[in-house]
């Protein structure tokens, strides 16, 4: 019941009252008050009563229109209200739903009904009880607006995100109310997540181009200086007569070869590739590994092989699945530093893929940890024991290969890698037999590097192998050799160089004469499958050599 329907009973007890005195008076007396009356003042009376019966009739035409107003501001309540995209709720002192419209109890799941006198808490993800309750407190104190986000749970369970705007009311009791604006942000927190995720993937991108880029520029230094070791040695195993002198040479020519391979992995890490792939029996290049561990450990740690039955054959690059494994197995040497037993273990996947685990029984990882390991300089390691880019280089190395890498970890339960990649059948291995150290006729050879000393040592490496050198510090002096003399037979043309490069000298040299033989020695791993490099008469061969 409104203020009009007063008004209306108000007027209709006035009208019964005033019939009562009518009623109470006999007829011949009211002609005679009629009577006593002048003409002027009953005609004055009659005016009176027609201008009020004119102003009650407009009265009740206002409170007519009145009504209709109110009646249609009741459907806008309704349709703004019930009807809103957002949730709006009523909440009482202690956090009890007091009224709520239908988004609030669609996102809910809750009739409305079923809402009124529920605590909100209910409603609250249980993880984020506390984000409601510390804002609950800080709310009920300061009474000012309050916005924030949280995770609510529908009545089947089902959670989502949402941002609560609340501010204070008075009630109609004098008391405080909450109201309370539901805004369902879950598509938002999806799109920040996904978001969230391609950022970490950006910033892995830069990392690892900041590293193929530091790589790259470290790569032919490294190899230069690896290229002179291992000329050196060859040349004087040449000589050597001792057994022990052949022996160690020979170390030092694979040391070599090892730290060439290191680069390449740092390469191939940033900018993966399979520049020597080929079949590989996967058994034999684990045995290698273990090889080298079991020199290293000192018998701390028990190796255990644990092979599939028959060989397992796949086509790869046997020096970056080496490096690889032996990253995985130096991970699960320092988790063992009191010692442990490690496993490699073999097995088909599958139809046409092999897999190999490496388990270990050392103090296995966290989850944090586990989700993060193959992230670019992340580590676990102190300071100055670990630069983070192990497994880093491993998964490089195993998605080139057109492989996956699982990881599975707990801690104090150890942790299995294990490494998937596509096999093929036992009779692609093609056996070949040894082939013999070609024999070199009388060539002409001009040798063009920056780098003095590998000029010296290069030059006595063919000279012994019976050639004839002529040799250039950098192109602008090879250029001017070939045009005052005799054509050689072949150049051997380093690409990095100050002011003019490889590939810059050589076009120069392509362009003077067409036909002329090249071979492109560079201790840059990651050139050899540069298109430039691809054209006839032109060969690559990547120092260190022998």
């Amino acid at each position: 019941m409104n203020s009009n329907d007063d008004e209306s009973i108000q007027a209709a007890g006035l009208r019964r009252q005033a019939e009562e005195v009518i009623r109470g008076k006999s007829s011949q007396q009211l002609t005679e008050d009629l009577e006593a009356l002048l003409p002027e003042e009953q005609w004055h009376m009659l005016h009176e009563l027609l201008v009020n019966q004119i102003e009650l009739e407009m009265q009740n035409n206002e409170l007519r229109r009145t009504q209709v107003e109110l009646d249609a501001a009741q459907a806008r309540y309704f349709d703004l209200y019930d009807l809103a995209p957002v949730g709006y709720c009523t909440l009482s002192e202690q956090g009890l739903f007091l009224e709520a419209n239908l988004a609030a109890s669609t996102l809910l799941g809750v009739t409305r009904g079923a809402l009124v006198n529920q605590p909100i808490s209910r409603f609250i993800f249980l993880e984020d009880q506390d984000i409601y309750y510390h804002h609950r407190k800080h709310f009920l104190e300061t009474g000012e607006p309050h916005e924030y986000e949280l995770r609510m749970v529908k009545k089947n369970g089902t959670s989502f995100w949402v941002q609560l705007d609340v501010t204070i009311a008075e009630g109609e009791d004098g008391t405080f109310v909450c109201r309370l604006m539901l805004n369902d942000i879950s598509e938002r927190k999806q799109a920040e997540e996904v978001r969230r995720k391609l950022e970490e993937r950006l910033s892995q991108g830069q990392k690892l181009e900041a590293l193929g880029i530091l790589a790259a520029g470290v790569a032919h230094n490294i190899n230069n200086m690896l290229a002179i070791i291992m000329g050196t040695a060859s040349l004087r195993e040449e000589l050597a007569n001792e057994p022990e002198d052949l022996e160690a040479y020979g170390i030092i020519g694979k040391a070599c070869r090892r730290g060439r391979d290191v680069v390449k992995s740092l390469i191939q890490f940033a900018q993966p590739t399979l520049s020597n792939q080929g079949p590989l029996e996967l058994h034999a290049l684990i045995s290698e590994v273990r090889v080298f561990l079991e020199s290293t450990t000192r018998n701390r740690i028990t190796i255990v092989e644990a092979f599939f039955g028959e060989s397992l054959l796949i086509d790869g690059d046997a020096g970056s699945l080496t490096h690889a494994l032996m990253n995985v197995c130096l991970n699960s040497l320092y988790a063992m530093p009191s010692g442990g037993t490690l496993t490699f273990r073999t097995n088909v996947f599958e139809k046409d893929w092999v897999e190999i685990s490496v388990e270990d029984t050392g103090e296995g990882m966290t989850l944090e940890t586990l989700v993060r390991v193959t992230e670019p300089f992340f580590t676990t390691k102190p300071v100055g024991m670990g630069a983070g880019l192990g497994l880093s280089m491993t998964h490089g190395v195993i998605k080139a290969h057109g492989g996956t890498l699982e990881i599975v970890s707990k801690p104090g339960q150890g942790t299995t890698v294990k490494i998937r990649l596509p096999g093929i059948p036992l009779p692609a291995l093609k056996l070949t037999s040894a082939v013999p150290r070609p024999s070199v006729g009388p060539l002409k050879v001009l040798l063009v590097d920056d780098d003095e000393d590998l000029l010296f040592l290069v030059t006595r490496m063919l000279k012994t192998a019976g050639l004839e050198v002529q040799s250039a510090i950098g192109g602008a002096e090879a250029l001017e050799i070939l045009r005052s003399g005799d054509l050689p037979d072949l150049i051997i043309l380093d690409q990095n160089m100050p002011r003019m490069t490889g590939v810059q000298t050589m076009e120069q040299i392509r362009v003077l004469y067409p036909e002329q033989k090249i071979l492109i020695s560079s201790g840059q791993p990651d050139i050899e499958d540069w298109e430039c490099f691809k054209q006839a008469k032109v060969a690559f061969i990547p120092k260190p050599f022998d």
